[in-house]
């Protein structure tokens, strides 16, 4: 995995094969922003959408996790303390399957570290990419899963220990989800 790119599971489908690049350059971008700008991370959102992530180290009931719109979006990342955070892809997987409407299914799984000297820990997220009204080349995420497996503890097996440590440095061929600007 020396580019960088987060690995992608493959199908013979035709529709499957159109979706990985996508899934894969929207995966880059988004943990980017999460590693290097948190507080922009709402920009890939809209009023629809839906956003799961909860506060790591912290036992939240479900409900006050799910919120729902750009501005709720907002607020709750800025209660995640999400800055200086890493993402690293290896040993982990990325999935995309094309769904309904022309939306993207995107699975992903790796490790987050939360701090320079923290183990790191294992987490699976889930997006859903619908396609923006104005133009069926870029996407808005309209739902958004996070979850740390086994409270994060996984053994890491990565193949190849001399791959980049964080997945979000590779740059991505071209946008395909256009964050909205800030209001």
């Amino acid at each position: 995995m020396s580019s960088g790119s987060p690995p992608a599971t493959t199908t013979g489908s035709n529709s499957n094969r159109k979706v990985i690049p996508i899934a894969r350059s929207f995966i880059l971008q988004y943990y980017k922003m999460l590693s290097e700008s948190p507080h922009e991370l709402h920009k890939f959102y809209k009023e629809q959408s839906d956003f799961i992530h909860p506060i790591i180290g912290k036992d939240e009931p479900s409900p006050e996790i799910n919120v729902r719109g750009m501005d709720a979006i907002r607020d709750r990342v800025s209660t995640l303390n999400l800055g200086g955070m890493k993402i690293s892809l290896e040993g982990g997987g990325l999935d995309a399957q094309p769904s309904d409407n022309d939306c993207v299914l995107i699975t992903c799984n790796g490790f987050i570290t939360t701090e320079p000297d923290a183990t790191p820990l294992a987490f699976a997220q889930t997006f859903v990419l619908a396609p923006q009204e104005s133009t069926k080349k870029s996407y808005f995420v309209r739902n958004s899963v996070f979850r740390l497996i086994n409270g994060g503890v996984v053994a890491r097996n990565i193949s190849s220990p001399s791959s980049p440590p964080v997945a979000v440095a590779a740059a991505a061929p071209e946008p395909v989800v256009s964050p909205k600007p800030a209001p």
